[in-house]
């Protein structure tokens, strides 16, 4: 099983590749949401964390949900609940690859060939 440490990692990972796309320095939020099997990451721009200013803030940024047990990773839906998310992502783990629902909110939203574009 991995820790969290190793989770964050597979998100970081993800979002030095979605950054230096979209063109804005992200970074992970220093708080996560745990289950028994799964880390879900919130995430904006450094630049908002920094200053609390909103106007540096993304919008529906969705969070990066990991798997304890595989380091599987999706992106979440920003519509309900993480919970929600979540615990769909724990019932169809190994049936589903990651698929970006789409980022960079104040850039433009991707498609859900966008992992495939990062090589992730």
């Amino acid at each position: 099983m991995l820790i969290e440490v190793e989770c964050r990692a597979f998100a970081e990972q993800y979002l030095l590749r979605l950054a230096q796309e979209c063109g804005e320095e992200l970074v992970l939020m220093p708080s996560s949401f745990e289950t028994s099997a799964t880390f879900a990451f919130f995430y904006n721009t450094k630049e908002f964390l920094a200053t609390g200013n909103y106007i540096y803030a993304l919008a529906g940024n969705a969070p990066l949900m990991v798997s304890k047990l595989t380091g599987e990773m999706k992106v979440a839906g920003t519509a309900l609940p993480i919970e929600d998310y979540v615990r769909e992502f724990e019932a169809m783990r190994g049936r589903s690859a990651l698929g970006a629902s789409g980022l960079c909110s104040m850039m433009a939203a991707h498609g859900q060939n966008h992992m495939d574009q990062l090589g992730v």
